[in-house]
């Protein structure tokens, strides 16, 4: 039982492992934040999550500048829907060719959209595709994610070992005999090989997170 609860406790703090959080109030300053956070994503896939729990991903550019998110989206072509109610303000780059307008698309929550195709349609909603290139106030963002295969390929492999390793312990009970100590070692090792190739392919797909926490996390806070 003894074996059963320590191996038990090795997989738990392994699976809690395969996540590093940031939030602002591990920094000095709200500016040694940004730029940690600046550094780390550079040249990686990212999600944004909003505020709202909305995700956008891939973002193949992510970068925080004077408390504003900018971010370029990996996506070609996407499509965009806004009530009218939810515009401050539209730029328009040009008023002529009314079937191919561009501009800047300016929300009330702050948040910056430039858009090709912009139209207004009868039923009060206006419909663009979204350029890749958005600016949106750091406080609309609740986190950025990034994930590392690598890593997570790694974690799993242990968590993959404990875990057959784990299973192992329950099936034969957590004892063994001198008897069966051949027959014992083969199993475990079997298992546990088993165990350690699903958790490495389990790691490689999900990945080890990297998550930066914005709005609502406790990031208020800090010095500037």
């Amino acid at each position: 039982m003894r074996s059963l609860i320590t191996v038990l406790c090795i997989l738990l703090s392994l699976l809690f492992g395969c996540t590093s959080t940031y939030r602002i109030n591990d920094f000095s300053s709200k500016g040694k934040y940004y730029q940690n956070f600046n550094n780390s994503v550079m040249n990686k896939i990212t999600t944004v999550k909003f505020d709202n729990d909305s995700l956008l991903t891939p973002c193949v550019y992510t970068r925080i500048f004077n408390d504003t998110l900018i971010f370029l989206s990996g996506l070609k072509n996407v499509e965009g829907q806004l009530f009218l109610s939810e515009i401050k303000n539209i730029e328009y780059n040009n008023t002529t060719n009314y079937s191919h307008i561009s501009g800047r698309i300016i929300l009330r929550n702050g948040e910056e959209i430039f858009a090709d195709n912009i139209e207004t349609y009868p039923d009060s909603t206006l419909h663009f595709n979204i350029r890749a290139y958005r600016n949106i106030p750091i406080s609309n963002v609740k986190e950025v994610s990034y994930k590392n295969t690598l890593l997570g390929a790694g974690s799993g492999f242990l968590i993959g070992s404990a875990f057959g390793l784990f299973v192992g312990l329950l099936v034969e009970g957590g004892t063994g005999t001198k008897d069966s100590d051949t027959h014992s070692f083969y199993y475990y090792l079997t298992i546990q090989t088993i165990g350690s190739i699903a958790g490495m392919v389990w790691g490689l797909l999900q990945g080890y997170s990297y998550i930066y926490k914005f709005s609502g996390d406790g990031t208020s806070g800090g010095n500037p």
